[in-house]
């Protein structure tokens, strides 16, 4: 369950391992907005995150590399504006990123984001 504890705890993750970018794509001619929100965790004790991301909008991931156990969350569109809502009143660093996307979001000025 997200409670407000487990989400400050994501969203330092976030914080501290997460990227929020939007960027534009070219499609049919046209330039479409693209919001991606990812998290990646290398190593560690990554279980309690893992079962507090699979309860956030978006796909989770696990794989093993040279360096290591790897795990990464990563929401697009509509999920990752979801997952922005619920982790940008806890979000220190990224708040910013947050707001930003937040308020494109809710803009009506390109109808194709949402």
């Amino acid at each position: 369950m997200l409670t407000n504890v487990n989400l400050a705890y994501l969203a330092g993750l976030m914080d501290g391992d997460g990227c929020i970018s939007m960027v534009m794509h070219k499609k049919n001619g046209r330039q479409t907005p693209y919001l991606h929100v990812n998290m990646g965790l290398m190593n560690g004790d990554i279980d309690a995150a893992l079962k507090l991301l699979k309860e956030l909008p978006g796909n989770c991931s696990y794989s093993e590399t040279k360096k290591g156990k790897l795990f990464q969350y990563q929401a697009y569109g509509l999920k990752g504006v979801e997952a922005i809502r619920l982790l940008s009143p806890y979000l220190i660093h990224k708040a910013e990123a947050a707001d930003a996307v937040l308020r494109f979001y809710e803009s009506d000025r390109d109808e194709a984001f949402r």
